[in-house]
């Protein structure tokens, strides 16, 4: 039965490593939504520490994307101002 349920935990982490790439937020906010509701008791501390590590790169990277289109949004803002 636990391994059903890191079997899980698993397919959750992998689809929000592919949101988190393909910068579908809304589907990351509902993979994470998914992991609030996960009885995380049944993991081993070694199990536990890599979750943990996943979640802190998707942390990151969604992080790193987010400053990305700020990035984007600043230089499109200025060149309409230029353009003006």
């Amino acid at each position: 039965m636990g391994g059903d349920r890191i079997k899980d935990l698993k397919e959750i982490l992998s689809e929000m490593a592919i949101a988190v790439e393909m910068e579908d937020f809304k589907k990351a906010t509902e993979l994470s939504n998914d992991l609030l509701n996960y009885d995380f008791s049944s993991l081993s501390l070694e199990e536990a520490k890599k979750v943990s590590y996943t979640l802190n790169c998707f942390l990151e990277k969604a992080k790193n994307k987010e400053l990305e289109i700020v990035e984007i949004l600043n230089k499109k803002q200025h060149a309409k101002r230029f353009l003006k």
